[in-house]
């Protein structure tokens, strides 16, 4: 009994400095890093026990998980700007795609970083907090989805640069601005630079000048309906590849919306990801590991609290 006091006064002396050294990140009222870290100390103490951890290896373990939660959450917020201290994630809404203004990238997420965290998550399974599960999916598949919206923003898929999307620094919104303006100045270019400068030349008594930019442009004419028909064919394969793109983005955009829920369908969620896999759209591997482990706890509900 007193041995079992004194572990239990040295646990206590340790977890008193662990929420000592962390205590910039859980003092805040809507901190979310203190009910995970409440939940990890208690998980922490159920497994000490049944394994029966001396307070050295006590603090291992702690360590360790803290770690573990210090990568995850730094991965998970890479890439957003000026991230409040006391938060995790920041809950990414569907429609802030190709809006840089939230981060410095497509996503806030850094996936590489990630999944090494992950799997050194998944390697202490007395760690499994659905509230990380849920972290680590969400941001997963957000980030795939931001960066498939990204390549079809860019042109990427389609092996073109949209060049309105670049001027307009990757903003979805201001590139509708760019490309009517340079859809005027494409048409200007292209149908009316010349016969104005022919005419203007005409006008200032240079008529062979003039002459010959109207030939010049008479054959850009011809070679324009010569051109047609390729072009229509082009148009439609075009279409084709910007419906399947759509269809990829329609897919990723319903994971995301089905992973980014307070319950969890850990089997559905899991089927609709192999079917982007089979689409050309793989996610990590990680997660696929945690909604299997989801799904052998309960294949129909994994519950989060936010």
């Amino acid at each position: 009994m007193d041995n079992e006091m004194k572990t239990n006064d040295k646990w206590l002396e340790i977890e008193s400095e662990f929420w000592e050294r962390n205590k910039d990140r859980t003092k805040a009222i809507d901190s979310e890093y203190r009910p995970m870290y409440e939940s990890l100390v208690a998980k922490l103490r159920t497994f000490s026990k049944t394994k029966q951890l001396d307070e050295y290896q006590y603090e291992d373990e702690l360590r360790k998980a803290e770690e573990i939660i210090d990568d995850i959450a730094s991965a998970l917020k890479a890439y957003w700007k000026d991230a409040p201290t006391h938060r995790i994630w920041c809950y990414p809404k569907a429609r802030w795609l190709g809006r840089s203004d939230n981060w410095t990238h497509s996503s806030p997420v850094d996936a590489d970083w990630l999944g090494t965290a992950t799997a050194k998550y998944l390697q202490n399974s007395w760690m499994q907090l659905n509230k990380i599960d849920w972290y680590i999916i969400n941001a997963f598949v957000f980030d795939e989805l931001a960066g498939f919206s990204e390549e079809i923003m860019l042109g990427q898929v389609f092996g073109r640069i949209n060049w309105a999307y670049v001027f307009a620094g990757r903003r979805a919104d201001k590139t509708i601005i760019y490309k009517f303006i340079f859809s005027k100045v494409k048409f200007v270019l292209k149908w009316l630079l010349l016969p104005t400068i022919g005419i203007l030349l005409y006008y200032l008594d240079f008529l062979k000048a003039a002459n010959w930019v109207f030939v010049v442009y008479a054959v850009y004419i011809v070679y324009q309906v010569i051109l047609f028909p390729k072009r229509f064919f082009l148009s439609k394969e075009l279409k084709k590849q910007y419906d399947k793109a759509q269809g990829k983005l329609e897919l990723l955009t319903q994971i995301y919306l089905s992973s980014n829920v307070v319950t969890i369908n850990p089997t559905q969620l899991r089927s609709l990801m192999a079917d982007a896999e089979k689409k050309g759209l793989p996610l990590m591997p990680v997660v696929y590991s945690i909604l299997d482990r989801a799904i052998q706890r309960d294949p129909a509900i994994m519950t989060v609290v936010r």
